[in-house]
């Protein structure tokens, strides 16, 4: 998984072995949350999106090559510019 952030400082505590781990945007905190702007969760064998809300700043979502067959509201990501979601059988 690849994740970038704005003004890391708060991540550096961080272990970067989390950012394999799909459960690491689930324990990140509000405020965590607020400095990502890129998601790339491709070819995660995902059968559907984790929550994503938290993430109102987030501005590019990738998430090809998974298992999913609909797509969650993503109403609340209002920076969103791009969604990559190809799944090629």
């Amino acid at each position: 998984m690849f994740i970038s952030w704005t003004n890391n400082k708060n991540f550096n505590n961080f272990n970067i072995q989390h950012f394999n781990d799909i459960n690491f945007l689930e324990i990140l905190n509000e405020e965590q949350a607020n400095k990502i702007n890129i998601i790339n969760i491709c070819n995660k064998n995902l059968k559907e999106l984790p929550n994503l809300n938290k993430f109102v700043n987030l501005e590019y979502l990738y998430c090809s090559e998974n298992k999913l067959t609909i797509l969650p509201s993503l109403n609340k990501l209002n920076k969103l510019i791009k969604l990559f979601a190809i799944t090629i059988n």
